[in-house]
């Protein structure tokens, strides 16, 4: 069985109730860690383990193939990461979670100072 739960957020939600003492209130729940003009995707994670702030390339687990690059995970657990995505990108996320699942490929974080070396010859 597989849930999908798609967040949403366009910047223009109000926060003006207080906040959840368990960390559910508008400042601090799912939705309020979307960056503005996105939606949040729930994504089954089975292998590996991502963190919030993590940007992964999000494929096709039945053939492989790209279905987003370069998107945020939000939130994430032991069995999911939900993954901030922008809405026209909501669709082809959701049909490659239901016909196969998908991959989530983590995108290195590129600091100077730790930026990649050419293969040696």
């Amino acid at each position: 069985m597989c849930v999908l739960v798609v967040l949403g957020s366009d910047g223009s939600e109000s926060s003006d109730g207080p906040a959840d003492p368990l960390g559910a209130g508008p400042e601090t729940g799912l939705a309020a860690r979307l960056p503005p003009g996105t939606r949040g995707v729930v994504v089954d994670v089975t292998r590996g383990r991502f963190d919030p702030g993590d940007v992964v390339d999000v494929h096709a687990a039945s053939t492989g193939a790209l279905v987003v690059t370069e998107v945020e995970v939000t939130g994430a657990d032991q069995g999911g990461a939900v993954i901030a995505v922008h809405p026209d990108q909501v669709e082809p996320v959701i049909e490659a979670v239901t016909t196969g699942g998908v991959i989530l490929v983590l995108v290195p974080a590129l600091v100077p100072e730790r930026a990649p070396r050419p293969p040696a010859s």
